[in-house]
């Protein structure tokens, strides 16, 4: 079992465009295997849809983002309270 990724680490990947394998494993919190499984799974998907991909490699993150069915907002709205949290214990270190 792989271990949960913070807020901010998952705010890092959903901010990008493109979602490559290690997004996956992030966002799913999930084995490589597994994370390379849902990557054919998805790819698959965006294949038969009649879209293309313009390196198989990465998929568009809101395929990824959809598919896992990730809450955008809630990742977005903890990872400022983690990101306050984080300078809140900066300055008491200073």
């Amino acid at each position: 079992m792989c271990k949960q990724a913070s807020n901010l680490q998952m705010f890092d990947v959903i901010k990008k465009q493109w979602a490559d394998r290690n997004d996956i494993m992030i966002l799913a919190s999930c084995s490589e295997a597994k994370a390379s499984r849902l990557k054919k799974e998805m790819t698959e998907k965006v294949l038969k849809s009649g879209k293309r991909l313009h390196d198989s490699r990465y998929l568009p993150m809101e395929v990824v983002i959809d598919f896992l069915g990730v809450d955008e907002k809630r990742i977005i709205r903890n990872a400022k309270i983690e990101h306050e949290m984080i300078l809140k214990e900066r300055q008491l270190n200073k």
